[in-house]
Parts: C-alpha cells; structure tokens; sequence
C-alpha cells in the first residue's frame, strides 16, 4: 500500500541538527509530526513542496529575546521567523510584559525601552489586554505565528507585589511569600520559569537600578514558610541566618534568588 502523508518536502538539502552530514533526503509530515525521512518516491501527501535546491531543517529555537511585548501586536516575531526561527523565549533579563499593574505600565515600557533600547513609539503599540501573566498567555492563545515561551520577571514580581518599593527597599518576609503565590500562579498557567538580573547596566525609564537578587534583597531563597515558617528556621543556602520571629531580617544572602 502507498504511503500516503499530509505534506512532503522533496529533494531538499537535509541539516537535521543532529551533526550528522547534511544529504539529500524527503520529509514526510502526517498530524503534525515528522512521520519519515529519506528517499520516498513512491509516496503520495495533501500537499508537496519542491525544495529542490533549497535547505531543509529544524526550526531555530532562539532562547533569550524581548518579544514579549513586540508579540502582542506582531504574533510573528518579525524578522527572526525571516531566518528560520520557529521557537522565541522572552521575558529574560528580570523583566517581562506581565504581570502589571495599569498604573504600572508605562514603568515597563520605559525599562524595555531604556534596557533594551527599544523605541518608545513602538512601545506605545503593546496591547495591554492584561494585567495577570495568565491573563498574558491567555491573551496570546490563537494568536501566534511562532512557538512562545515566556518567563516572569523578578522585577515584575516585586512590583506587583511592593510597588515602587519594589525599586527601593528589601522585600519583607510577608511580601516575598505573596510574590512566591504570583510566581506559582504563572507556572501553572505555562510560564517557562523565572529570570533576574545582576547586570549593573540595567537601569529602568527612571534611571533607577533593576531590582536584582543582590541589589534590594536580604531574605534567602526559598521563602520562609517553607523551612518551618517565621520560627528561627534556617534556609540551606544561607544556614547561618535564621528566620527572626515577625521582623524582617538584617543579614544578607547576596548570592541567593530572593524575591
């Protein structure tokens, strides 16, 4: 019996990102998968493609971008989809384009665009149907010309949770817990994880530094309550350093995520 497929790519220059020597091969696709490879003439599909002449390959996964809030208004990434990238992972570098209060948000336009070099005038084209990361990803569902990853920025977590605090001052005990729950409300939702900064360059619209672990934190990761709660508990990356009773406490963790 002939096979039969829903698309094949014939007579292309295969590079299949395995290291093995590039050759001329089809590629058969059935229900959105890769179904064979190889020289296979005597197959038919839905819909061929001559590509003759012309490299056949894997999609490019490109795992540190911005296209956080390019994406909202541009679902193609435009130009990386232009070069064969197929995958993009945004929201690097500390911060993201959710979650964010309404009031907040010409605050991240201002650091995408002072961090990133972004034109303002293309920021103002963000589609804020959003506050919530959830509601981000939600908003994005059928939308896409790419494969999207995202990640939540610590910046974006402090202030969601402390405000313009979250630019001034160490994280309380209480507050760290609250952006803890934010953070695992995004995961559940499908974010990829979760970036910071230490780059001493990162400066938000109002000059200001990037929060970052080592900048404007003093409580150890992970938060209290889970080494026993506020009860002098001791967090493995900082053993020396218990957890005070309800103040917040006035040591140091630099080399530790914190909220």
């Amino acid at each position: 019996m002939t096979e039969h497929y829903q698309l094949l790519v014939r007579d292309g220059m295969l590079v299949d990102g395995t290291g093995n020597p590039r050759r001329r091969a089809d590629v058969a696709v059935r229900d959105g998968k890769v179904a064979a490879v190889g020289r296979l003439d005597g197959a038919g599909a839905d819909e061929e493609i001559d590509a003759g002449g012309l490299v056949v390959a894997p999609g490019i996964i490109d795992p540190h971008t911005h296209y956080d809030p390019q994406i909202t208004w541009d679902p193609n990434a435009t130009a990386s989809c232009f070069h064969g990238v197929t995958t993009v992972l945004a929201g690097n570098c500390g911060f993201s384009v959710a979650p964010v209060h309404p009031n907040d948000r010409r605050f991240f336009a201002g650091l995408f665009a002072n961090v990133e070099g972004m034109a303002p005038v293309a920021l103002d084209g963000i589609r804020w149907e959003f506050e919530t990361f959830p509601e981000y990803l939600a908003s994005r569902a059928g939308q896409l010309g790419v494969n999207l990853a995202c990640y939540v920025g610590h910046c974006n977590l402090r202030r969601w949770v402390m405000g313009p605090d979250g630019s001034a001052r160490a994280a309380t005990p209480a507050e760290v817990v609250e952006m803890a729950r934010v953070l695992r409300d995004a995961m559940d939702a499908g974010a990829a994880g979760l970036s910071s900064t230490h780059a001493p360059t990162h400066n938000d619209g109002d000059n200001h530094p990037v929060p970052s672990p080592s900048r404007t934190t003093t409580n150890c990761w992970p938060w209290p309550t889970r080494w026993g709660g506020p009860t002098a508990a001791r967090s493995p990356t900082c053993p020396a350093a218990p957890w005070g009773a309800s103040t917040v406490p006035t040591w140091t963790c630099s080399s530790s995520w914190a909220g």
